[in-house]
């Protein structure tokens, strides 16, 4: 299998992309939760009420999946890029010592 080269600095863009892109789908579940409550009145019925009810909660609970997947994804790709970091100054600063 061959090597993938990845800087730091990629790895620090794309956890930047992933929690833009994070907050765009957490947006869009926001919008289909408030289109649910919007049309409340048209759910006129006892069950009209619970299933909207349940539609809330589920794009609630899929939104915080959402969120939490995507920040741990971030977080990671983050933590990676600070260790590449570091650990390129730290070897920058013993060739330049030696």
């Amino acid at each position: 299998m061959g090597e993938i080269l990845v800087s730091y600095g990629t790895l620090k863009d794309l956890s930047e992309f992933l929690k833009e892109e994070n907050e765009k789908l957490s947006d869009i579940v926001e919008n289909i939760k408030n289109v649910t409550i919007q049309y409340q009145d048209m759910l006129i019925s006892d069950a009209g009420e619970l299933f909207q009810q349940y539609m809330v909660s589920q794009q609630n609970e899929e939104q915080s999946k959402i969120v939490s997947y995507n920040q741990n994804i971030a977080d990671k790709l983050l933590i990676s890029s600070n260790i590449y970091s570091d650990t390129d100054s730290e070897i920058g600063g013993l060739l330049n010592n030696g």
